[in-house]
């Protein structure tokens, strides 16, 4: 356990390298990004201004530990500020879409499992595997172009209405209308994988000698199914679950991209634009750090679950 947790603390401050140094290596900079394509002429103390000297590596990693992030060069307000306003909506948005996603395919992996060979196994396995293979970002201009340009039951983008005073169960429902299409995409985008994972771990634990025990103990077929065996597969889906971690957060960011919905992907993907470093190294570091920490997390869960007998 001792090891896992220092190669993740290696692999953060690899990532933590790699999200300071990377951005700023992108061609161009602030002020040829806000200002190339205009007339204004800039003076060397104008465009020096525009463009500082980024601190060191340690500085910045001591400042962040300190939560100083630094003023962004686009808005010209304290990084965190910006933080502020994104993340709540970034939480909602991959609360709502990951746990039901992961709620229904686990209930669908388990009973698609149990009835295995069958011909609704068959056909929802089969859909799930092709669902697999449609990325999220066709997905997201799917439902836009269709459930928002096309019969306009929903938003297009934002997640309120702009210059709107609504207020109580007015606001929520406006708030519910412009989650809907992202959600959605981000729901479908992860149900396939999950709901592939959850039924091939009950199929492994489906042969175990306790199973065919609880049956002929008489113990109701519910009972075997959700507290036998789904809670002993938990384990492995634990596992792999956090190998898609990854995936999920650059979803994220792609669906908030094309809904312009006002998270944390959309405020990296602005600051990329604009070439406001400061904001891309925040953002990504923020990012890093909210991987390696799931998946911490997720790792002391899979301790937990692992049988206590077990050698392995």
């Amino acid at each position: 356990m001792a090891r896992t947790f220092l190669s993740y603390a290696l692999a953060l401050g690899v990532m933590a390298y790699l999200s300071y140094g990377l951005p700023l290596w992108l061609p161009g900079d602030f002020a040829t990004a806000m200002y190339a394509s205009s007339d204004v002429v800039l003076s060397p103390q104008e465009e020096a201004r525009l463009t500082p000297v980024p601190p060191s590596f340690l500085a910045y990693v001591g400042a962040f530990m300190r939560g100083d992030f630094g003023l962004s060069l686009a808005y010209g307000v304290p990084i965190s500020t910006l933080l502020g306003e994104a993340l709540p909506w970034t939480l909602l948005l991959g609360l709502c879409a990951y746990l039901s996603s992961f709620a229904v395919a686990f209930v669908l992996g388990v009973e698609s499992a149990f009835r295995r060979a069958s011909k609704v196994d068959r056909r929802l396995s089969g859909a799930m595997v092709s669902l697999d293979g449609v990325p999220e970002l066709v997905l997201g201009v799917v439902f836009l172009l269709f459930f928002g340009a096309h019969l306009g039951w929903f938003p297009l983008q934002g997640a309120l209405t702009p210059y709107s005073d609504k207020s109580g169960i007015a606001h929520v429902a406006d708030v519910l209308a412009h989650l809907c299409l992202p959600a959605m995409t981000l729901f479908l985008a992860s149900l396939s994988g999950q709901f592939l994972l959850v039924r091939v771990s009950v199929l492994h634990v489906l042969p175990a000698p306790f199973v065919s025990c609880a049956h002929l103990r008489g113990i109701g077929p519910w009972r075997v199914r959700y507290k036998y065996v789904a809670l002993n597969a938990l384990l492995p889906i634990v596992v792999r679950f956090g190998f898609r971690l990854a995936s999920m957060v650059t979803s994220l960011i792609v669906v908030e991209t094309i809904f312009a919905y006002p998270g944390i992907g959309s405020l990296l993907m602005d600051a990329v634009a604009k070439r406001d470093v400061p904001v891309i190294q925040v953002v990504v570091t923020l990012l890093s750090l909210g991987v390696v920490g799931m998946s911490v997390l997720l790792e002391g869960v899979a301790f937990w679950l692992k049988p206590k007998g077990s050698l392995a």
